[in-house]
């Protein structure tokens, strides 16, 4: 259950997460100094005189950026290996067959390199451009007085990072406010979850489940006074390790089983019994042998026949499944494949029958038998004749 809660946790913040590793992994003090340098850059150019130089346009020209194309190009490369894995089809071709045409597929790959083909010649025609221009303004500021202005690539990169920051405070504003989030239904009952902020850091150490190195301020991260904006500031300052899980550190969803009804209320004893029970189950899907002990105990028959059976059925589907039990609920109306016996004979001598439920008899590996009704009448109804004198008070006789 605690693996199921945090992989929820994992895609929950998958995104958040992801946004606060790129603003901490941005060199914010390198991209000031630039930032400074070229402040006193656009000063000084201000101050000195202008001359027939400095006043061509091409003086001082910008760059041409490339983000927008270097992410159309990345999204291209995308589509062009999907719609390639499509065009083969992979291990169903004739599924993928009935929903695309291969053939258009192919078409839509060759028009993407084309386009790529393209873009690229533009990139480099414009890097010329860029080259000549630069030589241009360097032969210029020879001749002039007033030097050019910088490139302003890092001012852009710390106008993008500001904007960042910006956005991650809102969102942390937001997330501070606890939520009820989607509830989902698990078996008969009901998983609820609530996303919160940890309130303080005694909290946030307990809950987070990280190995933190030693000095890492989580206190810093809380307090009536601490604002979101603060909060990021003390995760730029942690380990690479705890920034990458920051969210953790900072945010804990609680899970709680309730009743799946109007009331939703809190589970009693064997109520919970019962979900960890289904739970254990559930999660020996996938294995390819699954050992279960006795599972009736505390638990009456209508939650044996009706939730249990059909989920050993479920996970039955892929894998073999051991049951040791003495209850006729599960031993035999599970309708089980096969019976196993086991008894020790007056000789001390240990003997392990086994058959189809349909058998008349069981057989131990040396040839051995037992009478199969006997042994299940004697194993789940305490024998034929306590079995009989049972029918008579269901009205059965």
């Amino acid at each position: 259950m605690l693996k199921k809660t945090a992989s929820f946790f994992d895609n929950y913040f998958n995104a958040l997460q992801d946004a606060i590793n790129h603003y901490t992994q941005f060199d914010q003090g390198a991209c000031e100094d630039a930032v400074r340098a070229y402040c006193t850059a656009l000063v000084q150019f201000a101050a000195a005189p202008t001359d027939r130089y400095s006043e061509r346009p091409i003086y001082n020209a910008d760059e041409f950026t490339y983000e927008k194309s270097d992410a159309v190009e990345a999204s291209d490369v995308k589509l062009r290996k999907a719609a390639r894995e499509l065009a083969d089809g992979g291990k169903r071709p004739d599924v993928v067959k009935e929903y695309v045409d291969p053939n258009t597929l192919r078409a839509l790959d060759s028009r993407l390199r084309e386009l790529m083909k393209q873009a690229r010649t533009a990139r480099w025609q414009k890097k010329q451009c860029d080259a000549a221009v630069a030589e241009i303004k360097k032969e210029l500021s020879k001749k002039s007085a007033r030097k050019p202005l910088p490139q302003a690539d890092q001012l852009r990169e710390y106008f993008k990072y500001c904007y960042r920051e910006k956005r991650l405070v809102e969102v942390l504003d937001a997330l501070a406010t606890p939520l009820d989030l989607k509830s989902d239904e698990e078996y008969k009952y009901l998983k609820k979850r609530t996303r919160q902020m940890y309130s303080n850091a005694t909290e946030a150490r307990k809950g987070c489940g990280l190995t933190l190195p030693s000095g890492t301020d989580v206190a810093g991260l809380f307090g009536a006074k601490v604002t979101s904006a603060k909060r990021l500031a003390v995760i730029r300052s942690f380990d690479a390790t705890v920034q990458a899980a920051a969210c953790r550190l900072l945010f804990n969803i609680k899970s709680r089983i309730v009743l799946n009804d109007e009331s939703s209320a809190a589970l009693s004893g064997g109520q919970r019994a019962e979900y960890l029970l289904l739970h254990r189950i559930a999660a020996a899907a996938g294995k390819d042998v699954v050992l279960i002990d006795e599972p009736e105990s505390s638990f009456d028959n209508p939650f044996l026949n009706h939730d249990v059976i059909t989920l050993l059925n479920d996970v039955a589907e892929h894998a073999t499944v051991f049951l040791v039990t003495h209850n006729n609920t599960l031993g035999v109306s599970l309708l089980p494949d096969c019976i196993i016996y086991t008894e020790k004979t007056k000789s001390g001598e240990y003997r392990v029958y086994s058959g189809e439920l349909s058998a008349t008899k069981l057989i131990d590996a040396y040839g051995n038998t037992c009478d199969r009704k006997e042994v299940m009448l004697d194993t789940m109804e305490a024998g034929r004749i306590a079995y009989l004198e049972r029918r008579t008070h269901y009205g059965l006789a």
